[in-house]
């Protein structure tokens, strides 16, 4: 019902719709990318490797035209999603391909910009598999754990604890209660090594440390990008457990309060919230 409702208001409004197309093609003003480019700055990627000190304007600014420029990529997948649904002969579907061609422009500009004044990776923006991350793994050391008289689960949770926060108690407020976490001020570890030196528990022979209990590994793992209907995603799972002090709108609330809080510093990006048993 919803979905025929749309398609009657698309419809009436068919002959705006004509009448603000006839009246873009008149007033445009055409251009040409290759008029914009600085293609005389043009080097080959292969002889002068990128870096980011040969970038010329300011991360802010490239990282506005790098979003800018994957929302154009997805061009084809918007067209044809619309097209579906745009019935044969109606005057939006020449206004999707009107659009589509405008748009496809930009991206060739964009593109062509970017590379030839070397103000973003050329292999970043491309590629799917990221930079190589650091990883600082801790293995519980059973055979350790036990002499302490601790299970491989309560070492992993004692890791844990200390690295991410212990829950101490709950705080209440007017119509919750949320659980109430004492963390170590990342301040005071000057490297993840550091936190193997940090006491876990009071012992009769001494304080027993993290590092006597778990075994640490530095190492490092290939990145991944991942996308999510073709434009680059970063993936944020709640995790919410049955029961758990917290609802899922309470989380999103959250979310979007922070997000407003720092929206100036990701120009472009945008966020999606899944349901149940999605990512989100």
């Amino acid at each position: 019902m919803a979905f025929q409702e749309d398609l009657e208001l698309l419809e009436l409004v068919e002959p705006t719709v004509e009448r603000l197309i006839a009246e873009h093609k008149e007033r445009r003003k055409h251009w040409y990318f290759h008029d914009l480019v600085p293609w005389e700055r043009g080097e080959s990627f292969k002889d002068k490797p990128w870096d980011e000190s040969q970038a010329t304007i300011n991360e802010r600014a490239r990282t506005s035209l790098v979003l800018n420029l994957l929302t154009e990529d997805n061009l084809p997948y918007y067209h044809v999603t619309l097209e579906k649904y745009m019935p044969e002969g109606s005057i939006w579907r020449e206004w999707n391909g009107l659009w589509t061609a405008e748009e496809g422009q930009h991206a060739i500009a964009i593109r062509s910009y970017l590379l030839t004044s070397r103000n973003c990776d050329p292999v970043e923006l491309q590629d799917d598999r990221g930079r190589p991350s650091r990883v600082f793994r801790l293995t519980v050391d059973q055979a350790r754990a036990q002499e302490h008289g601790l299970t491989t689960g309560d070492a992993a949770r004692l890791a844990a604890s200390l690295l991410d926060g212990r829950f101490v108690g709950k705080y209440r407020v007017s119509d919750e209660e949320i659980d109430f976490k004492l963390r170590l001020d990342p301040a005071f570890l000057d490297g993840p090594e550091a936190a193997l030196e940090v006491p876990e528990r009071e012992h009769p022979a001494g304080p027993l440390y993290l590092g006597d209990i778990v075994q640490p590994e530095a190492l490092s793992e290939p990145g991944e990008l991942h996308r999510y209907q073709k434009q680059r995603s970063l993936t944020i799972s709640a995790n919410i457990k049955a029961g758990a002090p917290v609802s899922t709108p309470t989380v999103v609330a959250w979310v979007k309060d922070h997000y407003r809080s720092i929206r100036d510093r990701y120009s472009g990006a945008t966020l999606i919230f899944g349901g149940e048993f999605e990512e989100t």
